[in-house]
């Protein structure tokens, strides 16, 4: 019956031709002109979230003065048999100095309270600054570290390390939470380390006794009495 209808009034198939044929121009016109409208956008949109994702989402600094002059100080961060205050380290790789096999390029595995880590170093400049990068965990992904170390006064020095990294974990905000308090600990007992050094050494200097109880330790900060020197 339809087609027939059309057939009997030809005007009317024209009338149906015309308007198909409009409201199909005026989609192609609404389809290009969003994306030229959306394409700058999108590319603003994506720049940004490039950029945020060159950067690691957590970052960690602290700053504190150690009784000991800045060689000593340096050992303590990349000799595996001074690390202890940080952890277990087992040296895998050695670097390409046979006088310096904990040096740069080196990689060192590490065993704390996370899963296993493996650090390489980067940057190896004695005694004022090192730093290391994790090649390998389950825990943490483009974690990167630097410490710096600086004479404050006497045989004081002060030691900046700034930790930048991803979590792995399902609540990456509490592990962030997690490591700073870790990493703080480990600053504390790199701090009774050092003055129990000290201490043997002033008393084999007069002839006495290891000096008795604890060493006090100050709290790494964000600054303190190193803010001056950084």
């Amino acid at each position: 019956m339809a087609s027939s209808s059309l057939r009997e009034r030809p005007h009317l198939r024209l009338w149906i031709v015309f308007g198909v044929s409009w409201l199909s121009a005026t989609a192609c016109a609404r389809t290009q002109a969003h994306r030229a409208t959306s394409q700058p956008l999108a590319g603003v949109n994506t720049a940004a979230r490039n950029a945020a994702a060159a950067t690691p989402r957590f970052r960690i600094d602290l700053s504190v003065a150690l009784a000991a002059p800045a060689p000593l100080v340096f050992r303590h961060l990349h000799a595996p048999e001074a690390l202890r205050w940080l952890g277990r380290f087992e040296l895998v790789r050695r670097s390409g100095d046979p006088l310096m096999p904990s040096g740069l390029g080196s990689t060192r595995r590490v065993t704390m309270v996370v899963p296993l880590v493996e650090e390489t170093i980067t940057a190896f400049v004695p005694p004022h600054t090192l730093e290391y990068s994790v090649t390998y965990s389950r825990a943490y992904a483009r974690h990167h570290a630097t410490m710096r170390l600086a004479p404050l006064e006497g045989e004081t020095t002060c030691l900046r390390w700034i930790v930048t990294f991803d979590s792995l974990r399902r609540r990456p905000e509490s592990h962030a939470r997690f490591t700073e308090w870790y990493l703080r600990r480990a600053l504390r007992r790199l701090q009774r380390v050092l003055r129990r050094e000290a201490s043997r050494k002033t008393s084999r200097k007069t002839s006495g006794g290891p000096a008795n109880g604890r060493a006090r330790v100050n709290r790494p900060t964000h600054g303190g009495r190193c803010a001056s020197v950084w």
